[in-house]
């Protein structure tokens, strides 16, 4: 094996990275935790020769770790496999040489305050945003932006502390629930302390996924998102193709490029997220990695190309996808959530149909009730057909398949007592 590819954390989309790495002929390391709820899935572990059990958190650590693995087997690549490590893995790329993003922007790439900071240096379309750290602030932000407003974390990721409040008493409350955050539960890593208060976009919300090979988008995909309007902010479902019309495509591609220069991104996979307001798209947030929510999935069915691939082909030196993106059918996933404290039940005609491509349904798991991330969705139907108005159409016929029973009210009181 010639090349040498390390991980950092293949969690989440980040998973299939090992496997990809290892059929392009890499030797495959992997750092990360290992432990509880961050435990690498099952799935990637034969791919990975050698696995660094370590907390990223600890740089110091880190940077030793990676050398020894460098001095063992030369490194041709360091890749993020999940989107608290973004600044980290190209740090350690740029460290050795090796393809890396813009090192000025990447913690941009991470954190949202600096996201907005630099998105208004260069006159991209974001949402007014203020950094806030007490009351205050808060309210001053809050007076500016007008209400509905939106007030977030700036260092979590998957719309977790994400929230839209309604007036100035929603707006303290959700501030002060993240001034009080303790440390990150996992790594352990000191949380910021502050929040952020942004003006509320409305419109239909899209994403972009890209895969860059040295310079601008090679790869582009955009994703219609079906999501809740709050107070939090939750992923229901997504399609590929997108059935915006070409103006407003030409439009989202031209500001996703835009981002592209803005920050740096040079190499490997990149997920936006935009608003289209009265027709022209509105920066929400941008990271360094593979898109979540089943997305990179949907890409290969409706389109035949895989970004997981193509990413590592790019920080490999690839300069060049090796197809381009031509959707010859559709796809699209649609997530179970609960309208209750109660468990699903799944009727089996819906794992019968033709279209579906893959369903899984927690049904041993007594859902809380509650909305108010991607931790309270149960399971997911991955929806394949001619065109995506047929896909989603289908896949809403196939939850209504899906069978709910609540917990009696005293159970449920009785339980969350």
């Amino acid at each position: 094996m010639s090349d040498h590819v390390l991980i950092l954390e293949p969690l989440s989309s980040g998973a299939g990275l090992p496997a990809a790495a290892r059929v392009l002929g890499a030797r495959v390391s992997v750092m990360a935790l290992d432990t509880g709820s961050v435990r690498l899935d099952d799935s990637c572990r034969p791919w990975i020769d050698d696995l660094v059990r370590i907390n990223l958190s600890d740089a110091s650590a880190v940077v030793d770790a990676v050398e020894r693995l460098h001095r063992a087997h030369p490194l041709t690549a360091v890749i993020p496999g999940f989107e608290f490590f973004v600044p980290l893995a190209h740090q350690l790329a740029a460290r050795f040489g090796l393809p890396c993003n813009d090192l000025r922007h990447v913690d941009a790439l991470r954190f949202k305050d600096r996201m907005a900071a630099r998105a208004r240096a260069c006159g991209l379309r974001i949402p007014r945003t203020y950094v806030v750290g007490d009351e205050g602030d808060a309210e001053k932000a809050g007076a500016d932006v007008g209400y509905p407003a939106v007030v977030k974390a700036p260092d979590t990721t998957a719309s977790c502390d994400v929230y839209k409040v309604r007036n100035r008493q929603e707006l303290l409350e959700r501030c002060a629930r993240i001034w009080r955050r303790p440390l990150e539960e996992d790594w352990e890593y000191a949380v910021t302390p502050f929040a952020l208060v942004q003006e509320f976009v409305a419109g239909p919300e899209v994403s972009v996924e890209t895969v860059a090979f040295g310079s601008g988008p090679a790869l582009m995909n955009v994703t219609d998102k079906l999501v809740t309007d709050g107070p939090n902010f939750v992923e229901l479902g997504h399609s590929v193709p997108s059935a915006r019309g070409a103006r407003e495509l030409a439009a989202i591609g031209q500001l996703a490029a835009d981002v592209h220069e803005a920050y740096g991104i040079r190499v490997g996979a990149a997920h936006m997220e935009m608003r289209l307001h009265d027709g022209e798209p509105v920066l929400i947030e941008v990271g360094a990695r593979l898109a979540g929510g089943r997305i990179i999935d949907l890409i290969e069915l409706a389109a035949g190309v895989d970004m997981t691939r193509e990413t590592v082909r790019a920080f490999l030196g690839a300069s060049a996808p090796e197809r381009s993106l031509g959707y010859s059918a559709a796809a699209c996933v649609r997530f179970l959530t609960p309208p209750a404290a109660g468990h699903f039940l799944l009727d089996g005609s819906a794992v019968r149909s033709t279209l579906v491509r893959d369903l899984v349904l927690e049904q041993e798991i007594e859902a809380s009730g509650l909305l108010r991330d991607y931790r309270d969705r149960h399971g997911h139907i991955v929806v394949q057909a001619d065109t995506a108005a047929t896909a989603a159409r289908h896949a809403e016929e196939c939850l209504r398949l899906v069978a709910f029973t609540p917990v009696p009210p005293a159970v449920s009181a009785g339980r969350t007592a």
